[in-house]
């Protein structure tokens, strides 16, 4: 289908010439006054105006102001016509709305150059608005996604993480069924981490993620992850020191930072699941929370080194060693989140035998 020029000059010779010069290419439309045009516009919408600038009655600065005012037209590029050669009158007319304009007497060259130019444009614009839109859609439907995954998996996870607890509470268990227990456990959390690691960095790295920030308590979110995977701990024999503030943690203790309770869950939940990954069997992690350099800060400390040759990329994407099921995705998930807080997180080895992740976020 043509695309569609209305032409709008008070001049018949004008518009005379001009639709013999664009009819072999386009479908052409004449108004010999802006209200006609805005009539004619309303009912058959056209793909570009050509507005005469002197005209009685109205003028094309006030047929300008109308066709960027209604709903119908606002979009449609507009190219003045004029007879006026000074510089401060096409400067009006750019700065009013026109996207270009044709000086007279018109050279039917310079005319369909220009046309076909700025109808390019506007379908090249038309399609990137439906691309966009497309888009927009296609966003939404992940959102849906995803919030029907986290519901459907993780609430089904969640019970048997909690029932796989309540087993030994029943009786003593052989050897074989502990183990047969344990292998459920890191199953359940594995899925659970995986779950929450995708859809959280899908939506960081898509620019899909709504940031809303709250004001959270990071020792209670703390708190939450080590009860939940506490039975991974045990496992392995690992011990858990909290500290507040170079003190054993007290009830009362509190580190309020701004953020997501949900991002600050899973940004402690894999940082603590990095350091357990990384000990030896019957060793100690440290979680301290302090206050550094004006911000809230929680320093994770394990035994055992991160290799040289690991540490420039510790924090990089699918970055993993001698880990028998790591997915090289908790550390650098920890930074993407961590940056989308405001806060930072950096690797310190300054201790030998010694691994510290220290995170600082914001009030």
């Amino acid at each position: 289908m043509s695309q569609r020029i209305l032409i709008v000059d008070d001049s018949s010779s004008d518009l005379k010439m001009l639709a013999n010069v664009l009819r072999d290419e386009f479908a052409v439309s004449l108004a010999s006054s802006g209200r006609e045009a805005l009539e004619l516009a309303v009912r058959e919408p056209p793909d570009l105006l050509l507005l005469d600038i002197l005209m009685p009655d109205m003028d094309g600065f006030a047929v300008l102001d109308a066709w960027l005012a209604q709903e119908v037209t606002r979009g449609i590029p507009v190219i003045f016509l004029t007879v006026l050669e000074a510089v401060e009158d096409k400067i009006r007319g750019l700065a009013a709305g026109a996207v270009d304009y044709i000086t007279k007497p018109f050279e039917p060259l310079e005319v369909k150059a220009r046309v076909r130019v700025h109808l390019a444009l506007r379908r090249a614009l038309r399609q990137l608005e439906e691309q966009n839109e497309e888009l927009r859609r296609a966003a939404r439907l992940r959102e849906e996604v995803e919030a029907i995954a986290r519901h459907d998996l993780k609430n089904p996870l969640h019970t048997i993480l909690c029932a796989t607890d309540l087993v030994p509470l029943h009786g003593p268990l052989t050897p074989e069924q502990r183990e047969d227990l344990a292998t459920v456990q890191r199953a359940a959390v594995t899925i659970l981490d995986i779950i929450n690691r995708y859809f959280d960095l899908f939506r960081i790295e898509h620019g899909l993620y709504r940031f809303e920030p709250v004001e959270v308590d990071l020792v209670a979110v703390a708190r939450r992850v080590v009860k939940d995977i506490n039975g991974l701990f045990q496992q392995k024999g690992l011990r858990i020191d909290l500290r507040f503030r170079d003190a054993p943690l007290a009830e009362d203790d509190r580190l309020f930072v701004r953020g997501e309770e949900t991002l600050c869950y899973s940004l402690l939940a894999n940082l603590v699941k990095n350091a357990m990954e990384a000990s030896p069997p019957n060793a100690l992690i440290l979680i301290a929370f302090d206050e550094e350099e004006g911000r809230p800060t929680v320093r994770i400390t394990n035994e055992g080194e991160v290799p040289e040759e690991m540490r420039p990329r510790f924090f990089a994407k699918f970055a993993t060693a001698g880990k028998e099921h790591g997915t090289g995705l908790g550390t650098y998930s920890a930074r993407r989140i961590a940056e989308l807080l405001g806060g930072s997180v950096e690797l310190l080895t300054d201790v030998p035998g010694r691994t510290t992740v220290r995170v600082q976020l914001c009030k």
